[in-house]
């Protein structure tokens, strides 16, 4: 006895299957990368995923399920498109329904002048689908009207009318939705393109400025990072995306972000951290990416943002340190911010060594004890 395949997809599969396809393989219309960034296999420094996604046959009717936030997530132009062609389809629809019903009451062979059709005056399908246009956008010009006589009348107008409702209520609630989306605000929030390597009252630090263009800024907003690269365990089990925590500071106030002005956070090269054992020339020949992010709540909205962007070893310097890019107006009395001196660099003094394992120099090999919430993790130098 054969068993037979349960798993056989059937026509209707295929049917949808097929039209998930079209819009996600070929028009690539959900997470579509732009401006990607060479070099980097993570994010890009907008903060963008690059990771792609294979072998989602199986569960594509899992984003059909979640049809809403499938829609939500795609570009402009492929949603508009979707909600045009839902509203051309149940207009065409119901043109034909209409059509229809007037056939089926005999209003087109009909000989009998007592006998009132269902739609007077309509004769072409293109008066059937103007009709059908005005019922759904309740137009109503009053040149073409329904009448009561035909049975199909009441029960087509009603859920005609209903159908159209909902469209609209979906389609308002999606611009709206899209307009006002967390994810936009990321984008008046700047990290610098490069990160640095310097000492910083005699410590080796890591440092990333960031600023936020806007007057209204994030509500407790905080920090974090990680450090992703290839790790192989003491039994040869290679992970080739293992995750060390990063921790970054401003200045004596830990992890929370008050970005009236910008900032640098800071990372300090205990041998708690994952960049304790490399040196400049490892930078280079590693194949790692910083992740940075910053959570904070919309002051305007209330609702929870990420601002995301992630370094490689190329954008990291060593050597140098951000300029200021605050300055006090004597005349006003007032704090200046030039953003145009955002991200700029100065050279300053570093340790000729490269391994901040040393210890050959006062700024050279912190202590972990200096840090109170440093903790012991795997390095990075045991990460092939």
């Amino acid at each position: 006895m054969v068993n037979q395949n349960t798993d056989k997809p059937t026509n209707r599969n295929y049917f949808l299957g097929g039209i998930w396809n079209y819009f996600c393989k070929y028009l690539n219309c959900i997470n579509e990368k732009t401006g990607e960034d060479p070099g980097h296999f993570l994010l890009t420094k907008a903060g963008n995923s690059l990771i792609d996604r294979k072998g989602l046959e199986k569960h594509r009717f899992s984003f059909i399920k979640d049809y809403y936030n499938t829609i939500l997530e795609m570009r402009w132009h492929w949603a508009i498109l979707v909600f045009l062609s839902s509203h051309a389809i149940t207009f065409i629809a119901f043109a034909v329904i209409w059509w229809l019903n007037s056939y089926i009451h005999g209003d087109f062979n009909s000989n009998d002048s007592n006998s009132k059709p269902c739609l007077p005056d309509l004769e072409t399908f293109a008066d059937f689908f103007l009709f059908s246009v005005e019922t759904q956008t309740t137009i109503g010009y009053g040149f073409m009207y329904p009448s009561t006589d035909c049975a199909g009348t009441i029960p087509t107008l009603f859920f005609q009318v209903l159908i159209g409702f909902i469209l609209e209520a979906i389609s308002l609630g999606f611009v709206f939705a899209k307009l006002v989306r967390p994810k936009n605000r990321s984008n008046t929030v700047m990290f610098s393109c490069k990160a640095c390597m310097c000492c910083e009252n005699g410590h080796p630090v890591l440092q990333i400025q960031v600023a936020d263009l806007r007057h209204t800024h994030l509500i407790n907003a905080k920090v974090g990072g990680m450090l992703v690269a290839e790790y192989v365990t003491l039994e040869g089990f290679v992970h080739p995306l293992y995750q060390v925590k990063v921790d970054f500071e401003i200045n004596n106030v830990g992890s929370n972000v008050f970005l009236m002005w910008p900032v640098i956070l800071t990372h300090y090269i205990t041998d708690a951290s994952p960049f304790f054992c490399l040196n400049r020339e490892d930078l280079l020949v590693k194949k790692i990416e910083l992740l940075v992010w910053i959570n904070g709540v919309i002051e305007s909205t209330g609702e929870m943002c990420q601002v995301k962007t992630s370094y490689i070893a190329e954008e990291i310097v060593w050597g140098y340190r951000f300029a200021h890019a605050n300055q006090f107006d004597k005349k006003n009395g007032h704090w200046n911010v030039d953003f145009k001196r955002f991200g700029e660099l100065v050279p300053c003094p570093m340790s000729r060594s490269s391994n901040f394992s040393d210890g050959d120099m006062t700024m050279i090999g912190v202590s972990s004890e200096t840090k109170e919430e440093a903790e012991v993790v795997q390095t990075v130098a045991d990460i092939h």
